[in-house]
């Protein structure tokens, strides 16, 4: 499989496409499996990258928030958590972060000191994330029935509900 994924040219689509034809001759399944068994790895990779770097971002004190070095902690979170639910596994990304914790505290001692204040700003994050879901469906819905029967939602529409709701 190797073989397959050192042609790939991130900027070429076609060369993707030719390794899940590798992949799926190589192994004898079928393209569409390994596309969906290859986007699933690669969200679960991601989210175990993700986890680390927010167990140590955490652990030197930063504080998600919506402006500066906050912001980007913020940020992280919310790509791990938005894998984690295409995901759809039976796990917390606070859990997730507490096994990086566990496995990472000896090589960086940090962890291990602010573990409590690590977990409870992953779990803080965590609610304020679904909640800021539940809220957008039903502001996103208000504004697509506000618009139904248009070819788009102006520009000034989308910039408000990223600008005061972070969707």
């Amino acid at each position: 499989i190797g073989q397959y994924a050192s042609r790939v040219d991130p900027e070429n689509l076609e060369s993707l496409e030719e390794f899940y034809k590798g992949v799926s001759q190589a192994t004898g399944t079928p393209i569409e499996d390994v596309k969906e068994i290859l986007d699933k790895l690669e969200r679960a990779f991601a989210i175990t990258d993700h986890t680390r770097t927010l167990a140590l971002m955490l652990a030197d004190g930063i504080v998600p928030s919506n402006s500066g070095e906050g912001y980007l902690a913020r940020l992280v979170i919310r790509r791990a958590l938005r894998s984690l639910i295409i995901l759809n596994p039976d796990t917390s990304l606070a859990d997730i972060i507490k096994l990086q914790i566990d496995y990472w505290r000896n090589d960086f001692p940090k962890l291990k000191e602010n573990s409590e204040y690590i977990i409870y700003v992953t779990q803080l994050e965590e609610k304020r994330f679904r909640e800021l879901l539940r809220r957008g469906e039903t502001i996103v819905s208000r504004l697509i029935s506000k618009y139904k029967g248009k070819t788009a939602i102006p520009l000034n529409d989308l910039i408000v509900i990223y600008d005061s709701h972070g969707i």
